[in-house]
């Protein structure tokens, strides 16, 4: 039986990564520009690689930005989208963790 295609809707947005003073995600204003983005016609969000930063993000980085990013689209009803590319060390790792119980959301993808 073939399977269904996902629906992450009509406007899939390219999410950057913030980061602090100190070169660190800054996870809460992560999290604000994700309710922004939804709040203002994202259907979905494309986290971790679009806008050129994955370069500069360590596995744990990913994981967790993934996992926030899973999170607040469960929330709000939307898709979620990672890039994880496999030059980095345990890419496959943060795949299989991103899908690991808090994948709630709608719809989420991730290409590695």
């Amino acid at each position: 039986m073939a399977s269904m295609p996902a629906n992450f809707g009509a406007i899939l947005t390219a999410m950057v990564t913030p980061f602090d003073a100190r070169g660190r995600v800054d996870e809460e204003a992560a999290v604000r520009l994700m309710h922004h983005l939804a709040d203002h016609g994202s259907d979905g969000l494309v986290v971790c690689g679009t806008t050129g930063e994955s370069a500069t993000l360590d596995v744990d980085e990913h994981t967790d930005v993934i996992r926030r990013t899973i999170d607040v689209a469960a929330g709000r009803g939307m898709g979620a989208l990672a890039a994880v590319f496999a030059a980095i060390d345990g890419g496959r790792e943060i795949v299989s963790a991103s899908r690991n119980g808090t994948n709630t959301s709608r719809n989420f993808a991730a290409r590695h």
